[in-house]
């Protein structure tokens, strides 16, 4: 087994060789601990290509992500995910206007 640490939380845990190995995708197990920490992975990669607060802060919200879970979260998906919720706040603001 190859040990490898989760992109969303930093946890360590255990990639079985053959998924490590798979050479035309990436595993989801070869980036995250979880499947629920894959969707959030998901969800700022996109965030990441088309900068899209609301439907990103939407994902997150069907998740239902705590205060308290984000807060165990690596200090850079904490600041992006922090990020999404502020311009979707002030996109909501805007629409309000």
């Amino acid at each position: 087994m190859i040990i490898k640490e989760c992109v969303i939380c930093g946890n360590k845990y255990k990639v079985c060789p053959t998924c490590e190995k798979v050479a035309t995708f990436s595993p989801w197990r070869t980036l995250v601990c979880c499947a629920d920490e894959y969707m959030i992975y998901s969800i700022l990669s996109q965030y990441d290509n088309d900068r899209d607060a609301d439907v990103a802060a939407k994902g997150l919200d069907r998740i239902g992500l705590s205060k308290k879970t984000i807060a165990t979260y690596r200090p850079s998906v904490k600041n992006q995910i922090t990020e999404i919720y502020r311009k979707q706040k002030k996109s909501q603001e805007h629409k309000n206007d």
